[in-house]
Order: structure tokens, then sequence, then C-alpha cells
């Protein structure tokens, strides 16, 4: 999204790579930094987010030849980049994001569900390639999921008869 938004400024190769290698990053590690709970490692990536917004500030800098107004126009430009690389990052991280998703459509996720939920994904899940998590991280295949359970699993009981359909038949 950052590349094709950028592409879609046509800004010249100097100003493209300063946006890429100061003001982005600068942008999203400030925004990341808000969020993070722990004050010590909030400070730390505060304190690297500003370095990178000092080379920006700075006069004799590489951003010395910009006008006010341009500098104005390229920091709005970084900081909705930095909001492109945000928002696409969330909810889709693999494993994660899906647990994130279904603990926040559950209000929380029961132990014996999370075991379930696990098994389910590193053995029962396969990739484009036909192999699972669990495959690709023992480096060797492994049984169905679905016949070990028929194997393993009794099967459920028989429905219970409602007294109102015995008493009729």
């Amino acid at each position: 999204m950052v590349t094709l938004y950028l592409d879609n400024l046509q800004l010249d190769f100097k100003t493209r790579g300063l946006l890429e290698d100061f003001l982005i990053p600068a942008c999203y590690l400030k925004r990341v930094a808000n969020t993070l709970a722990e004050k010590s490692r909030r400070r730390e990536i505060l304190q690297t987010s500003e370095h990178l917004m000092s080379e920006f500030k700075a006069r004799p800098g590489p951003f010395a030849s910009y006008s006010k107004e341009h500098l104005q126009q390229l920091q709005a430009i970084a900081e909705e980049c930095a909001e492109f690389y945000h928002r696409s990052s969330s909810c889709v991280e693999g494993r994660n994001g899906q647990l994130s998703l279904k603990h926040h459509n559950l209000h929380g996720l029961k132990d014996r569900k999370l075991s379930a939920l696990t098994v389910i994904h590193n053995f029962g899940i396969r990739t484009v390639e036909k192999k699972t998590p669990a495959e690709r991280f023992f480096g060797a295949p492994h049984r169905d999921l679905y016949e070990f359970l028929l194997e393993k699993m009794k099967p459920p009981a028989r429905p219970r008869i409602h007294r109102r359909l015995a008493i009729a038949a």
C-alpha cells in the first residue's frame, strides 16, 4: 500500500528516499510506542522515533532544501503511510491474528477450546503446498487429524426422547 501510494504521488527520488528512510519509520514508531503499556519499552521506541525526526527537523540535515510548507506536506504523507502499514498488519498475522479475532468475537476463550483450536491449527489446516504447520515444523508428515479423532472418540450419545413425543407415540 505504501509503495503504491508513493508511486501515485510521483515524488522525486531524493524525496521518496528520505520519506522511506526517515519520516515513515519515525511516524510508525511513534504510533507503535503510543500503544505500548510498558513504559521503558515505550520510552526506548519514542527515543528512536525522535532520533529519526531530529534528522527531519535539523536545518543543515538532509531536508534542508525543502520549504516549511513542503516539510509539513511530507510529514502528513508519512503519517498517512504509517497508518496504512498499521491498519494492514493488525488482525492478519497468522495464528495470533486468528486468536485475536476469536478472543475479540467471543470475549475470551476457555482453556479447553483454546487447546482444541491450537490442535486444529497445527494438525488440521493445510497450506497451498498441502502441508500443515506441524509438518513444516517437524519436517515429517503425520497421521490425518480427522481419521485419528474418528478412531479415538466414542460416537456421540443417542439423543434423548422428549416426553411429549414418547406419550404421543
